[in-house]
């Protein structure tokens, strides 16, 4: 089957197709124990509520609000279906495609994704990494669906390690959690680790599986490394600003 050069994807003139057995880009996630509820600690500095779930799912923790005893309800039947609201409040910045999988599949290193999601947690003030593989669902034309991936894994970047990456001179960096108190407890050990490697015209990320001590990878390239280094620059400049206006919201 014949790849589809890049500009395919731009001019919206036929589907995405793959070489070889579309069977291998399969859309189940992995399996992956969610983060227990725990109480909210009895402390005088203000700390998040959890630790950020997603781990390797990209599962959101969602609750039901029904407004179905507001006075002005009580005497009616809501037929509405209730609203849901996300738990936490995170927002996209960027989703990229590898180039390579337009130009040639093959080309791809192994574990190498396909694409990736860079998204702002608000209430966490960190990037959320999320890395995927497309499937033949995933692109129709010009129009990308989150839904039709199979996410491989996440993992997060905290405002210190992105200026640490921008700013110093190391050439790998690996992006330190931030989490106030060591429970033991099993989520704590099997937070994804992210390692970033500096090229003089590249970043490699690399987030690696601690369950599987399975390595996933994307290499910012071109204009992407440039897209990479605005989304670090904004953790500690206004995504900085958005988290303290979180904190104040909270008391």
């Amino acid at each position: 089957m014949e790849i589809p050069q890049a500009n395919i994807i731009q001019s919206g003139n036929q589907n995405m197709q793959f070489n070889g057995d579309s069977s291998k880009y399969k859309t189940e996630q992995p399996v992956i124990e969610e983060m227990p509820d725990l109480p909210e600690p009895n402390i005088d500095y203000n700390m998040p509520d959890l630790p950020e779930p997603d781990f390797i799912t990209n599962t959101v923790a969602t609750e039901f609000i029904n407004n179905s005893s507001t006075p002005e309800n009580i005497q009616q039947t809501n037929t509405n279906p209730p609203m849901i609201k996300s738990k936490y409040n995170i927002f996209d910045m960027f989703w990229l495609i590898n180039e390579d999988v337009f130009e040639n599949l093959d080309k791809l290193e192994e574990n190498e994704a396909h694409f990736i999601s860079i998204s702002f947690n608000i209430d966490f003030g960190n990037l959320k990494i999320t890395l995927c593989n497309l499937t033949e669902e995933a692109i129709d034309n010009h129009v990308l669906f989150r839904q039709n991936m199979e996410t491989l894994i996440s993992g997060t970047i905290y405002p210190s390690s992105a200026f640490r990456i921008l700013k110093s001179k190391e050439k790998s960096i690996v992006c330190m959690e931030q989490l106030i108190n060591k429970t033991g407890e099993k989520w704590q050990k099997e937070r994804p680790m992210i390692q970033i490697n500096k090229g003089n015209d590249y970043y490699e990320c690399v987030i690696t599986n601690p369950l599987t001590e399975e390595n996933y990878k994307y290499i910012f390239k071109d204009w992407q490394k440039d897209a990479f280094e605005e989304c670090l620059k904004y953790i500690y400049t206004n995504g900085l600003q958005l988290r303290g206006n979180q904190c104040l919201k909270k008391e």
